[in-house]
């Protein structure tokens, strides 16, 4: 710069230049959060440029300096970094007057002319607070739109998750009615168990200890599976899922099986080939038996009057393919129709008759893969009847058991 404005090198403003220029590496150096949020950094390098500048300035001539109209600009230029700080741009402007009038002053000239400098520099220091305080309000309001879209995104995923535990609480109304009957099984034999031990007591009568331990035996199995059903439910019902979980193929699918069984029970062969071995994936247990059950319970719907020979059947399945786990469910239902086909994943479509559906099951089923980065489709089987495909990316990369072969997992 002084070999542009000056034409020669001034050593003698060396000394304020270093100042001037350390201070503002310093500043950088410590600063760690940007100057809108510590504004005591840009009125810091104001104070030090109020004092610098005018110091160089007065090196190199004084009011006759080619520097010296750079006075003007230097609250307009704190306008530009001071990121809305108007403090800082006030302290500037303030300082850069006394500066101007002091250099005005030392160069001989009247108060008149000393006081118009003065002036001119306050002038210059009030549209750069202007500038500033426009700056200010600008970030203002974009932090309030930024406060705004994050309570309006808060408020979307709270909308999300009520509309999941709708479409769960549904199922789980629907599946009410079968878990009554399965828990009703077992408790019809240790009802009678009880009842026949409560006989023996009241008749005197010895029990053959062979004859109590199968009683014994027997009334465990059933409240097992009693407290079976009913954990099932309210870890169903629950959903502690998130978006960072993940779960295995083979215990999503078991678990959604026993869930379904009152619904599978009426005469529909399922035919279970989902391997144990297969690696986890990148949904949560309870999002991804959300998932199986819908497709088995839609699959039982599509079956209920199906033609087929061996009578109404399901088939569920998966592999590892890449980086992904693929489960397929298939039914020997009718199919689907082309129409329903191109919309059977929007939301409140459904083709059951009212009251029997909410339309939203295999919208959120379609929600929760691909936010995980997966995805589902449905279509018709050459052989007749319906198949749902779900990909969902790998938690690891899969690594081939030793015990299996190159297309064991398919």
């Amino acid at each position: 710069m002084d070999w542009a404005i000056l034409g020669q090198v001034t050593l003698t403003t060396l000394p304020a230049r270093c100042v001037w220029g350390g201070t503002m590496v310093l500043l950088g150096l410590l600063s760690r959060t940007p100057l809108d949020e510590h504004s005591w950094h840009a009125t810091l390098v104001a104070v030090v440029t109020a004092f610098c500048f005018p110091v160089i300035v007065l090196q190199t001539g004084g009011s006759q300096s080619p520097l010296f109209f750079w006075n003007m600009a230097i609250p307009l230029c704190f306008m530009a970094i001071a990121h809305g700080d108007l403090r800082a741009v006030v302290v500037s402007t303030v300082l850069n007057a006394v500066g101007v009038m002091v250099i005005v002053g030392r160069g001989g000239v009247g108060v008149g002319e000393a006081a118009l400098w003065g002036g001119m520099s306050v002038v210059a220091g009030l549209i750069g607070m202007y500038g500033t305080y426009a700056h200010h309000r600008v970030l203002q309001e974009k932090l309030r739109h930024e406060r705004e879209r994050a309570e309006t995104l808060r408020q979307l995923a709270e909308s999300e998750r009520r509309r999941g535990r709708f479409e769960r609480l549904a199922l789980v109304g629907q599946l009410a009615a079968g878990v009554a009957h399965e828990i009703n099984n077992p408790l019809t034999f240790v009802s009678s168990n009880l009842r026949h031990l409560e006989e023996l007591r009241a008749r005197g009568e010895a029990c053959d200890p062979q004859e109590l331990a199968e009683i014994h035996d027997e009334t465990l199995e059933g409240v097992r599976r009693i407290h079976q059903i009913v954990k099932d439910l309210k870890s169903f019902a629950r959903d502690d899922s998130s978006d960072g979980d993940t779960s295995s193929a083979a215990e999503v699918v078991a678990e959604a099986l026993r869930l379904g069984r009152s619904k599978l029970h009426g005469g529909v062969r399922v035919i279970d080939e989902v391997p144990s071995q297969l690696s986890l994936v990148r949904l949560g247990k309870g999002r991804f038996v959300q998932v199986v059950l819908n497709l088995l319970t839609n699959a039982v719907d599509a079956t209920a009057a199906t033609k087929a020979p061996n009578g109404p059947e399901i088939r569920i399945g998966a592999k590892e393919q890449q980086e992904t786990v693929v489960l397929y469910v298939e039914d020997n239902g009718p199919g689907i129709s082309g129409p329903v086909l191109e919309r059977m994943f929007d939301p409140f479509f459904t083709t059951k008759p009212p009251g029997e559906g909410t339309g939203l099951g295999l919208a959120l089923c379609r929600e929760y893969v691909e936010r995980v980065g997966g995805t589902i489709t449905a279509e018709n089987r050459e052989s007749g009847g319906a198949r749902f495909i779900v990909t969902l990316p790998m938690e690891r990369p899969a690594r081939l058991d030793s015990s299996q072969g190159p297309g064991a997992a398919a």
